[in-house]
């Protein structure tokens, strides 16, 4: 209940154009999915914490978000991951887990 409470004063990260954020849990294939939408190997793989930092890639005309995963070992989430959440345009939850693992996220998403 703190983090929607938190989120709720969060102001919204100010985005132009077309932005998709890639939300899940580590190893999930965010970065990979970045790297096939840019057609570039750019975003760096691995099954954990590839990525520790919001990084943007530059599509053809829009621009992907790649987020450090979530689990219940290391927490990256902060105000900025909470601002960019807020502020996308499009957001997609990878998804290799159950709902009920990604619970939380999706409970985010609602408030």
């Amino acid at each position: 209940k703190k983090i929607f409470k938190l989120a709720k004063k969060i102001p919204s990260r100010e985005l132009s154009g077309i932005n998709i954020a890639l939300f899940g849990i580590n190893g999930v294939g965010k970065s990979s999915l970045v790297n096939a939408f840019t057609n570039s190997s750019a975003a760096p793989v691995g099954p954990t914490h590839s990525t520790t930092s919001i990084t943007g890639y530059q599509g053809s005309n829009y621009t992907i978000f790649d987020l450090p995963g979530l689990n219940d070992d290391v927490s990256y989430f902060d105000k900025e991951y909470i601002a960019l959440l807020k502020g996308a345009s499009h957001r997609v939850v990878v998804v290799t887990a159950t709902v009920k693992q990604m619970k939380k996220l999706i409970n985010l998403f609602e408030h």
